[in-house]
């Protein structure tokens, strides 16, 4: 297991690494409700990323909680994984120091179960 957790941690910071290199900044959802954009908004119409789910049988509004949650996503991601990454490094020092069995084993439990999330997502 300790290899995953290294590999999971590698990746978080990976990930934490990428986003140094991305714009900066809030995404937004268009007036519309169906188009996702970077601001600020003078780039609007060269950021913008359309999402063309009715030419594929999806609906207007089915494209615009797809264009909230693409948003939401990008915006919420990066504290997700400094969190992630926090949470992992603090159970995995509390399962090697504790000096009660039962807490020592709850943490290990948990780590596994945050590996098993993060393998199945790939």
């Amino acid at each position: 297991m300790k290899d995953q957790i290294e590999n999971l941690k590698q990746e978080l910071r990976e990930f934490l690494e990428l986003l140094k290199t991305i714009t900066q900044g809030k995404w937004m959802q268009s007036d519309g409700g169906d188009m996702v954009y970077r601001q600020p908004m003078q780039v609007r119409q060269a950021a913008a990323i359309i999402i063309h789910g009715r030419n594929s049988g999806v609906t207007r509004e089915q494209d615009e909680r797809d264009a909230t949650f693409i948003a939401r996503s990008r915006n919420i991601s990066p504290a997700l994984a400094e969190c992630l990454l926090v949470a992992v490094e603090g159970l995995e020092a509390f399962a090697i120091h504790s000096c009660q069995e039962p807490e020592r084993g709850a943490a290990q439990y948990d780590i596994h179960k945050i590996i098993t999330i993060w393998e199945a997502s790939k």
